[in-house]
Order: C-alpha cells, then sequence, then structure tokens
C-alpha cells in the first residue's frame, strides 16, 4: 500500500533503473528485469498499483531525486521479466530509501511544478503548436491522434510533457525534461529542439528529386552524349551528386529495389 507517512509524503515500492523516464499525462510500457524492480513492480500490482519509477541504478542517488509516480495498468511475465502498461501520474521528488526488503521502497513529496492556468494559453504554447502544425505539413504520416492528442492539452506543462515522448529526444534530454519543473522553461526546451528539427526537414523539403534536379538532369546528359571510355567516370560524379544531395530518396529507392533480398540473405545466415 502507497502509506501516507506525513500530510505530504508517501510511501510507495519504488523502480530504480537509469533507462525509464516516465512523463505525467503519458502512458508507456517498462520492464524490469533485475530482481529487485521485478519484486517491487509485482509488490505495486499487488498493493495499489503504484509505483514510483527514480531514473537511477544507484540507491545513494535516490534522496532529492525527482522521479515519477505512474500508475501500474497490467503486467505480464516473460521469461523472468516483468513487463507493465503504466500512466504516469506526478513528478515526485524522493525522499528516503527504505530498508530491509526485497524490493526497494520509497518516501517522497509530489514535485512543486510551475505551470499556468488551462484557460491561459502562453506565448510557448503557441509557438509550439505552430511548430506542430509544420510538422504534419513536412511528415504527411504522423498519426492523427498524436495530433489531435498535443493539440488538446490544456497546460504548458501537460503540452511539453506529451511532446517529450518524440522519438528525436535522447535519454539524457527526457531526463533533463523530467527534472525542468517549470512548464514554461520546459516547453521553451521543446520547442528549441523542434526549431532544430524542423530547420533540417526544411532544408530537405527544399531539395528536388532526382527527376527534377538540373545537376543530376546534366550529368545524365553528358554521360548518355559522350564516348563509352567516359561514360563510367561521369556516371560515378553522377551517383557522388546524388549520394549527397538526394541521400533520402537514394536510401529509399535502394531499399525499395534490394530490401527484400538482403532480408532473405539476412535471414539465412
Amino acid at each position: 500500500m502507497m502509506d501516507d507517512t506525513s500530510s505530504n509524503e508517501y510511501e510507495a515500492p519504488a523502480l530504480l533503473a537509469e533507462d525509464e523516464v516516465i512523463f505525467p499525462h503519458s502512458e508507456a510500457t517498462i520492464t524490469a528485469r533485475d530482481q529487485r524492480n521485478t519484486a517491487a513492480l509485482l509488490q505495486a500490482a499487488m498493493e495499489r498499483q503504484l509505483i514510483v519509477l527514480v531514473p537511477t541504478s544507484n540507491p545513494k542517488d535516490v534522496p532529492g531525486a525527482i522521479g515519477t509516480l505512474v500508475h501500474v495498468r497490467k503486467t505480464a511475465t516473460n521469461n523472468g521479466r516483468v513487463n507493465a502498461i503504466v500512466r504516469g501520474l506526478w513528478r515526485v521528488r524522493t525522499e528516503r530509501v527504505l530498508d530491509g526488503t526485497e524490493y526497494s521502497r520509497v518516501t517522497f513529496t509530489k514535485a512543486e511544478e510551475i505551470d499556468v492556468a488551462p484557460a491561459t494559453r502562453s506565448e510557448a504554447m503557441n509557438a509550439v503548436h505552430n511548430q506542430i502544425d509544420e510538422f504534419t505539413k513536412l511528415i504527411p504520416g504522423i498519426p492523427p491522434e498524436i495530433i489531435e492528442a498535443l493539440r488538446g492539452a490544456e497546460t504548458p506543462g501537460k503540452l511539453a510533457d506529451l511532446c517529450a515522448y518524440s522519438p528525436s529526444f535522447s535519454s539524457v534530454e527526457r531526463l533533463d525534461l523530467l527534472k525542468t519543473l517549470g512548464a514554461e522553461e520546459r516547453l521553451r526546451k521543446i520547442s528549441k529542439h523542434f526549431e532544430r528539427q524542423l530547420a533540417d526537414l526544411r532544408e530537405v523539403a527544399m531539395i528536388k528529386t532526382i527527376s527534377e534536379c538540373e545537376t543530376c538532369a546534366e550529368l545524365a546528359d553528358r554521360a548518355l552524349e559522350s564516348e563509352p571510355f567516359r561514360r563510367g567516370e561521369i556516371a560515378v560524379e553522377f551517383l557522388n551528386h546524388v549520394a549527397q544531395k538526394h541521400t533520402a530518396e537514394l536510401l529509399g529507392v535502394l531499399a525499395e529495389k534490394y530490401g527484400p533480398a538482403f532480408m532473405r540473405r539476412r535471414a539465412l545466415k
């Protein structure tokens, strides 16, 4: 059971793992691999389905750490590991590690996050919403339910936490976002990251396709009009240009043309 040890301090099982960064408002799957984390997750499932995820594997780093209280919705055991579907509830600040059990327990308090009222749409929120709109134009395949969830976020904190699950963020960046308690500051970090991504996407969007590229057409014409002994040299120049300026399109052509054959060869090894 998650015990209330004072007016604002609680106690619950804890999962200590550097690679488990879960944000409030979000649902994810976590895996407990070692014996203590497995025991903690199973204990949480038997209590109030609540566990504290602390992004460290060293118990000495737990006091004062920022983690996440999550609701354990479902668990499944597989080859000694326990997988769980969880939903993030609060950012928490862990206080103490309680010894004497086969799993870790901690005391914790709810972290004091700084957010704005749902009725107020901040400048940072407007900036990120505009960036999301631009992403949908540059990357048409983004699932509509993701866009709908992001647009429906009522506060900067919730919007930032939902955006933090973008696969473009590294584990170090996610941990930094988890520790950033100010919602506006967190959202500004998100916006800066997105702007770097969009700059790259804008540059790619401006690149013409191979069939539209004047340089490609000129090299192809030269190769066709040249003597046979010169065509190989021009073909190499053509391929170098394509590899440098049309990398994504070239990789797509190679994947479509030779991907199945490569996969068959790998499966036979």
